[in-house]
């Protein structure tokens, strides 16, 4: 079944757990207007590459 996208702006947040590795994964959607998208993007990579510093996960 197709889910429908609400119309507007939000960010939906997913957090679960992969069944072959057990990580756990966080996966951020961030529905914006199609001139936003370069900014959220940049926005995105910034707040991610934080994440992973402040939780010692990644490069």
């Amino acid at each position: 079944m197709a889910r429908r996208r609400p119309l507007g702006e939000y960010l939906e947040f997913k957090i679960y757990q992969s069944p072959v590795t057990s990580e756990t994964i966080l996966e951020i959607t961030d529905f914006c207007d199609a001139d936003e998208v370069d900014q959220q993007k940049a926005l995105w990579d910034a707040q991610i590459k934080i994440l992973k510093t402040e939780t010692g996960s990644g490069n």
